[in-house]
């Protein structure tokens, strides 16, 4: 004989698979039960569980290219922005962790050898079409760089040149993030990123900003000679 939450349990599990009796069996469910349910059927994830998920998705479907690129490039980034807004809002995620999730399940220890942004700019430039979308990129890689593979830290400059050497972050973007502190409302969340590490990258990414503050420098002088 089953008890009587067991056979409470059984019932909604049983209900759940059909929507004719669903609301029935709800009216009678007590809820401490539903709730023990609720959190059976749909448990949060973290951003690595999400990570772990996608690469299966991916797997799933193999006439998606995980680059985006291809005869269906259009197709393949929309589903995939599509997946990731769903991994997203099922487990109440943050805006930048769906770019941290394609980051964390594409790139590989050949991010820079085998120019792995260019590689997936596709989606990135996807997931990067405003200036906050834009600063959720530089935190992922942040996390990737500083925490995920903390072995690429040192070739941090490297990686913010590939974004914008690929067009997927603006150099104003990169102007306002070095400004900012290094802990901001666009970084990744604390359990991810230490604070200590995020400042280490800011400092490691000054010669890249001072080599863009005068490349843009040398173009405003250009064009105002031009003008003359």
């Amino acid at each position: 004989m089953l008890s009587g939450d067991r056979l409470l349990l059984f019932s909604v599990a049983n209900a759940l698979h059909c929507p004719s009796s669903r609301t029935i069996y709800l009216t009678f469910i007590n809820c401490h039960v539903f709730t023990i349910i609720i959190m059976t059927c749909i448990r949060p994830f973290s951003v690595e569980d999400g990570i772990i998920r996608l690469r299966s998705w991916f797997a799933s479907n193999p006439d998606v290219n995980p680059s985006g690129a291809g005869e269906q490039s259009a197709s393949s980034v929309t589903r995939i922005l599509d997946c990731l807004r769903d991994l997203q809002n099922v487990s109440s995620l943050r805006p930048v962790d769906r770019v941290i999730m394609y980051v964390g399940a594409m790139m590989t220890d050949a991010l820079i050898s085998k120019n792995e942004i260019e590689k997936y700019s596709a989606v990135l430039s996807a997931l990067a079409k405003s200036v906050d979308t834009q600063r959720h990129v530089i935190a992922a890689f942040e996390w990737f760089c500083g925490s995920h593979k903390p072995i690429f830290a040192p070739k941090f400059p490297l990686v913010l040149k590939a974004l914008y050497d690929a067009e997927i972050v603006e150099e104003d973007v990169f102007f306002s993030w070095s400004a900012d502190y290094a802990k901001n409302d666009y970084s990744a969340d604390d359990s991810l990123i230490g604070i200590d590490t995020l400042e280490e990258l800011k400092v490691s990414s000054q010669p890249f900003i001072t080599w863009l503050r005068e490349a843009d420098d040398e173009e405003d002088e250009d064009d105002e000679e031009e003008e003359d």
